[in-house]
């Protein structure tokens, strides 16, 4: 009995129900302003899975290319000429998405490729300018090589590489 008369004078007898709804109100409210956080955090996140797995595509078809002789397809599909390579970079950005090729009518490649890992279908896209010298000879090829993909993020994106032979 004392104790209770003692916690009454002094005030000191825990949280009011007023106090723990307020207290629970204002937990709701920023708990309520991370959600959309997290779902842009889980779609960032698969993006970049996306991205990821793209440019591994990309990199395997660059070494298949590096190991390819520079007189089979896609090689030899020189849409344009250059005296240089400036030149010739200069022409392959340039280029529009309706100029370049599927990769997947080359030979020794398979596009669109689908990795259902990451959600997405990719399809690599080429063009080749030849670096000609004065006599018309063609020197070496530079390729630019793009890869698109549609995914569960919804929009469709893009990685490019050059390479030259």
């Amino acid at each position: 009995m004392n104790r209770l008369r003692r916690v009454r004078e002094t005030g000191e007898g825990g949280f009011t129900l007023m106090e723990a709804l307020v207290a629970l109100t204002i937990f709701a409210i920023g708990t309520l302003m991370i959600v959309p956080t997290m779902f842009t955090w889980v779609r960032a996140n698969s993006v970049s899975l996306q991205r990821d797995e793209a440019v591994r595509i990309l990199q395997s078809q660059v070494a298949h290319l590096s190991q390819m002789s520079v007189d089979q397809a896609p090689w030899t599909d020189i849409s344009n000429t250059a005296s240089n390579y400036s030149q010739a970079r200069d022409l392959l950005d340039g280029m529009s998405e309706s100029a370049l090729t599927d990769l997947g009518t080359a030979s020794g490649f398979s596009t669109p490729v689908s990795t259902p890992s990451v959600g997405m279908t990719a399809s690599v896209s080429y063009g080749v300018v030849g670096i000609v010298d004065a006599g018309g000879n063609t020197l070496s090829q530079v390729m630019r090589l793009r890869i698109t993909w549609d995914g569960p993020a919804g929009s469709q994106l893009a990685e490019e590489r050059l390479v030259e032979r």
